[in-house]
């Protein structure tokens, strides 16, 4: 079977947005990162940046970290932790859905530019995630707003 890194990527968001519905973290946190990376690399092929380097130039994290290097480390804490077996990580780790729900929804972002190019196809998983999203987006709202300034 031959497959392009843009079905991959698409294959990998699907099982990614359905781990994710089934309250797997593991493995949607493991197949959104893998998602993320293909379209990453399909959007720098367009002329486009990488939805982390994208957001650190639009966005002020002065607040949160000093340096680049620190934002994308934190940013891909849990996303590393699930694949990556190094002395760099702690033994274990807990994951709640909202870890799970923001690399989800880069793998989903990164895609939809892949869309907006017009080089991807529609997911059926994405609408999916979106219902999930409504239905809990007072729920995240109220989790986001409890963050330390």
């Amino acid at each position: 079977m031959k497959v392009t890194k843009i079905e991959a990527a698409g294959q990998q968001l699907d099982a990614a947005i359905d781990h994710f519905l089934k309250e797997q973290w593991v493995p949607a946190i493991h197949c959104a990162g893998a998602a993320e990376e293909l379209c990453s690399g399909e959007i720098e092929k367009h002329g486009g940046k990488k939805l982390l380097d994208d957001l650190w130039e639009k966005h002020d994290f002065s607040d949160l970290v000093a340096h680049k290097k620190d934002y994308v480390k934190v940013s891909n804490l849990f996303r590393d932790w699930v694949k990556h077996a190094n002395g760099q990580h702690p033994d274990g780790i807990e994951i709640e859905d909202w870890h799970a729900f923001g690399i989800v929804m880069r793998a989903s972002i990164a895609y939809g530019r892949l869309r907006k190019l017009g080089v991807a196809p529609p997911r059926e998983a994405l609408d999916h995630l979106m219902r999930w999203f409504s239905e809990n987006e007072k729920r995240l709202n109220e989790f986001v707003e409890s963050l330390p300034d």
